[in-house]
């Protein structure tokens, strides 16, 4: 499969300045609120990644941070029938300190496929469920990762008034957004998924030290049972 073009947000922030923690962030839902789906069994049919790399320090603690961004929409098409995309100009370049901290939306702006037969044994079932999943990779740890302490300052992602901690690795994957597909139906569009998949993601700042964060988020769209 044709997977992902990386997007690389690179932030160069301080430890000092205000932030907007937005009530949804402070509230964080535990993951149950959204089926669980066995990750064996899930069929990713387009997968889009996202770099990024936080940075406290403590010798400017009086600087105007003045960030330095690159956002464009990412776009995997797997074949001739299924398309993917997301769009990261909501994607926020906060400045870190030590709380919690909004880092903005990632929407997905594209998403359907007419190939549902991809499920079960020998990949040939028709799947009844498609979703939307989000995981990190790249680091040794959940969250962003400081790299130089080895700990992580916990993310958490997902819809409005349900966000969730994101983990490490794709059999780890939460599900910010799910949709149950009729019998009847040979297809999946975007349209489908109510609400519209905007996801909130926030990090959480509150006892991280002196240092540089990373990690790579993972937003798939993919296939179950």
């Amino acid at each position: 499969m044709k997977f992902l073009y990386g997007v690389l947000l690179a932030l160069g922030l301080f430890s000092c300045g205000s932030h907007d923690d937005g009530d949804d962030n402070n509230n964080p839902t535990p993951k149950g609120q959204q089926p669980h789906y066995n990750q064996s069994e899930v069929v990713i049919v387009g997968k889009a990644t996202i770099v990024v790399t936080v940075g406290q320090s403590p010798y400017e603690l009086t600087a105007t941070p003045v960030p330095q961004v690159q956002t464009e929409g990412v776009t995997v098409t797997m074949g001739a029938n299924t398309q993917f995309s997301i769009n990261t100009t909501g994607f926020l370049t906060p400045t870190l300190t030590n709380g919690v901290i909004s880092f903005g939306n990632i929407t997905v702006s594209q998403a359907s496929t007419n190939n549902l037969k991809l499920c079960g044994t020998g990949g040939n079932t028709k799947c009844t469920h498609a979703l939307f999943q989000v995981y990190t990779t790249g680091v040794s740890g959940s969250g962003f990762w400081n790299t130089t302490d080895g700990y992580g300052a916990p993310m958490t992602a997902g819809l409005a008034g349900s966000l969730a901690t994101v983990v490490l690795g794709q059999t780890n994957a939460i599900t910010v957004e799910s949709v149950a597909l009729p019998g009847a139906r040979n297809t999946v569009t975007l349209a489908d998924f109510v609400p519209a998949p905007v996801f909130l993601f926030s990090g959480d700042f509150t006892d991280s030290g002196v240092g540089t964060y990373t990690t790579t988020i993972d937003v798939v769209f993919a296939l179950a049972p």
